[in-house]
């Protein structure tokens, strides 16, 4: 239902999930603790250990609130970012996207047309290493499943030529073991 309304919008803004920063949280626990203990029998050091953790639960904080770390769908395109720096890339830019499984977490991958130009040298690590261009650093706040489909709904819709699409798999997935293709086979 919520993917529905999504694609019936003529711009969407979706806030990063609480999911990918847990982690950042739970590491933040093990200097509090550290520290706590270290203040309880007077070490010096106690103060290093909690400014740690405060700075750690601050960065986790700035990625939940940070406007510029928010997916945002236009009828142009779409944009996101990370702590280094903003992206924006428009549909028909993209050939698909997809989701695959890395370390424990399930992303959405997406592959580029093949007339784009940009980023040669990471696109090629990227594409040697796991047969994608780039990823998207959140599920913001749903599955990965949906917001693919979403995105790629988005794409279909916003782009002249959708029948130049290739296949999800794109036939890159074989040489790499460390990722799972979740939609192998899908015509986008």
């Amino acid at each position: 239902m919520k993917e529905a309304r999504l694609e019936a919008t003529s711009e969407v803004v979706l806030r990063p999930g609480f999911s990918r920063t847990r982690w950042v949280v739970g590491f933040a626990v093990f200097p509090a603790v550290l520290g706590l203990v270290m203040a309880h029998r007077g070490s010096g050091w106690a103060w290093l250990w909690l400014a740690l953790a405060a700075g750690l639960i601050v960065f986790a904080s700035w990625v939940l609130t940070a406007p510029r770390m928010r997916l945002r769908l236009s009828p142009s395109g779409f944009a996101y970012g990370t702590a280094r720096r903003r992206y924006f890339f428009q549909w028909s830019d993209v050939a698909y996207f997809t989701v695959r499984e890395f370390a424990t977490y399930r992303h959405v991958f997406f592959v580029f047309a093949p007339g784009y130009r940009g980023d040669e040298r990471l696109r090629a690590i990227n594409q040697d290493f796991g047969g994608f261009d780039r990823f998207l650093p959140d599920t913001y706040g749903m599955r990965a499943e949906a917001l693919a489909d979403v995105l790629e709904a988005w794409r279909l819709r916003h782009t002249a030529n959708p029948e130049q699409n290739t296949t999800a798999d794109g036939g890159r997935d074989a040489g790499f073991s460390g990722f799972t293709v979740a939609r192998r086979g899908r015509r986008c």
